[in-house]
């Protein structure tokens, strides 16, 4: 035997809800509500995953953007008389590669050659052929 239970909302209407009595129809409506469930719970994972893959793409973008805009405006920069921020300029240069560079400067004298940069502690290999076109020494 199956019960009807109604309810009138704000006078408006009547609306039947069939309530399950037997054990094997509870079983149905928790295993058809904990489908429902699972299904939501994937789309939420399927959705987070898809919005994180779109927010990496866009970082990505926005950081490749920033790059070749660093390329594109920079002048050959004079690595003896540049400031921090200047140098800050340069692509693969951030404030602390900055300060070492002005503060090896400071202590040492100028630059003879743009390769004399290799001599700034952080400085490597990589940055340097990655300024390659961008510092000059005179």
């Amino acid at each position: 035997m199956k019960f009807i239970v109604c309810l009138s909302l704000l006078a408006m209407g009547l609306f039947a809800v069939e309530l399950p009595t037997t054990a094997s129809e509870k079983a149905e409506l928790a295993t058809s509500k904990t489908k429902e469930v699972q299904e939501a719970k994937k789309k939420m994972a399927d959705d987070k995953i898809s919005d994180a893959k779109e927010a990496k793409q866009k970082t990505k973008e926005s950081t490749e953007k920033k790059a070749d805009s660093k390329k594109a405006t920079s002048k050959a920069v004079n690595i003896n008389t540049a400031t921090a921020q200047e140098l800050e300029s340069l692509n693969g240069v951030g404030p602390a590669k900055a300060q070492a560079i002005v503060a090896y400067r400071k202590q040492n004298g100028d630059f003879k050659t743009t390769e004399d940069l290799g001599k700034v502690p952080g400085i490597g290999n990589k940055t340097l052929e990655n300024l390659k076109g961008t510092i000059k020494v005179r």
